[in-house]
């Protein structure tokens, strides 16, 4: 059975992942649940977090997203 259009497939969650370390530069992308472990299905939800750091007035401030 062919997967739909929308269907998040290996080759566009890395794209993705890919796009977001090249535009926001995070010093971590962690992915949880199917997609981490590789049982993803067509329907599976991406659940991840991107933590990154941000400079105010000469420090330096942690955050998740």
């Amino acid at each position: 059975m062919r997967k739909p259009a929308w269907a998040p497939t290996a080759e566009r969650l890395n794209d993705a992942v890919n796009r977001l370390v090249a535009a926001a530069q995070p010093l971590k992308v962690i992915l949880f649940g199917s997609h981490a472990r590789g049982e993803a299905e067509d329907r599976s939800r991406i659940p991840g977090t991107v933590e990154h750091a941000a400079r105010k007035e000469g420090r330096v401030l942690y955050a998740a997203a």
